[in-house]
């Protein structure tokens, strides 16, 4: 594989950032922000050398002790001439079983995994908050470096990104000019500061970073709890064509949060939460705030998949990738009006923050009409969408009926074939 710059990658696993950008297995995402050199010797660890020798002593740092610990079910690790040497998990990551449960078919299966995986990350947060696992200098490193990434890419003090970080950010990432959208975004900012919510250390468990086990282990922050919440629960997409915010229902939100926050609360033992108005009103602003970032991310690789992918049996990805963005500004929608409801955004101001965002995201996909996207959707499901399943791991690849198709033409697809059968 090769990078823009023409520098050799090897093939990502998927997981963490690095899953969410390479989806498994064997895709490449252009316009990633950073890369992860992965290695795939021996075959039961995984080689992982992140940015900086920092990142990876932290890693090993935080993944040693509770990689010893069974309530915390994390990935057996080792240190490897410097690198992060981590145990290979075998099969789909949480995120993947459930994007694809387009039927709700295995849901109820999917959702004791998820309790299982709520239980794991209150225990690791736990212990990163109120142990020695990360020492106070190693926590104000990670908010320093936090504040001055984005004062570097804002062009801004450092003061006055840790003052407008969230506002900053999302200006950013969207490529927002307008200055006037820090003062819209102001009360939605308040909440993801933690405005009248406990602040905890968490370890971004997402779905991603978790497989039979948890692994990835090298971002973390001081936030509310809801942060972590809306990691493990609202990154899913809506999959299944409705109005409703995303893969769980608005019960089955509720049920996970009460046992995330009794979790919480038996483990601490004296950082009592309380789903209170502030709490939900934090959730409701986390939420949105990640996913109008999951939309941008949506529509950056879908428009890497239309440039990139043309001729292979990952262009059609782009539509459902399209899709899934418009499905994350549904969910941003949806929590927009929680706070209008509850008085924390105007009418105006909603439509106000909405109208920017909007502007922002539709000039990254104006490369397709509506009508080819929705024919390229179809395309996508009716075919594409298995290589999907294989690359995943939702599916075996020789339960699969690429592999009789890869066979055949196994001249013209012998790379894939090969990488596929190193599984």
């Amino acid at each position: 594989e090769e990078k823009r710059d023409g520098t050799s990658i090897p093939v990502f696993m998927n997981g963490g950032t690095s899953g969410a950008k390479i989806m498994s297995g064997f895709l490449k995402h252009l316009f990633s922000d950073y890369w992860i050199n992965l290695s795939f010797s021996p075959m039961d660890r995984l080689g992982k050398d992140n940015l900086s020798d920092s990142e990876n002593n932290l890693e090993l740092k935080v993944m040693q002790p509770l990689s010893k610990d069974p309530r915390a079910n994390v990935a057996s690790v080792s240190n490897e001439n410097g690198c992060v040497s981590i145990e290979r998990l075998k099969g789909p990551t949480l995120f993947n079983l459930a994007y694809f449960d387009y039927n709700g078919e295995n849901k109820e299966n999917i959702k004791k995994l998820f309790a299982d995986f709520i239980k794991e990350a209150m225990h690791i947060d736990s212990r990163i908050s109120h142990e020695n696992i990360l020492d106070d200098k190693e926590k104000e490193r990670i908010l320093h470096d936090k504040y001055n990434e984005i004062a570097l890419k804002s062009k801004t003090t450092i003061e006055e990104a840790e003052k407008n970080y969230y506002a900053l950010k999302l200006m950013q990432r969207l490529g927002i000019q307008d200055e006037s959208f820090i003062e819209i975004f102001e009360p939605i900012q308040r909440y993801l500061k933690g405005y009248g919510n406990q602040l905890v250390w968490i370890s971004d468990r997402t779905p991603k970073n978790r497989k039979t086990k948890n692994y990835d282990f090298k971002k973390f922050d001081k936030a509310p709890l809801t942060r972590e919440a809306v990691f493990i629960l609202d990154m899913i997409p809506n999959v299944f064509g409705t109005a409703h915010s995303g893969y769980f229902s608005d019960a089955e939100e509720k049920k996970f949060l009460e046992l995330m926050v009794n979790c919480w609360n038996e483990e601490s033992n004296k950082d009592n939460i309380v789903i209170d108005e502030n709490f939900l009103n934090s959730y409701d602003s986390e939420t949105f705030f990640r996913s109008i970032l999951r939309a941008d991310y949506s529509v950056r690789e879908a428009g890497a998949r239309w440039e990139n992918d043309k001729g292979n049996p990952f262009f059609y990805r782009y539509a459902k990738l399209i899709v899934d963005a418009l499905n994350y500004r549904k969910i941003s929608e949806t929590r927009l009006d929680n706070l209008v409801g509850r008085k924390v955004l105007t009418v105006k101001n909603k439509e106000n923050m909405l109208e920017k965002v909007d502007k922002a995201l539709l000039a990254k996909v104006n490369y397709v009409s509506e009508e080819d996207l929705k024919a390229d959707y179809e395309i996508y499901m009716r075919s594409s969408h298995e290589w999907d399943l294989v690359a995943s791991g939702v599916k075996d690849f020789k339960d699969s009926s690429l592999y009789g198709k890869m066979q055949k033409h196994a001249k013209e697809h012998l790379s894939a074939l090969s990488l596929f059968d190193s599984f």
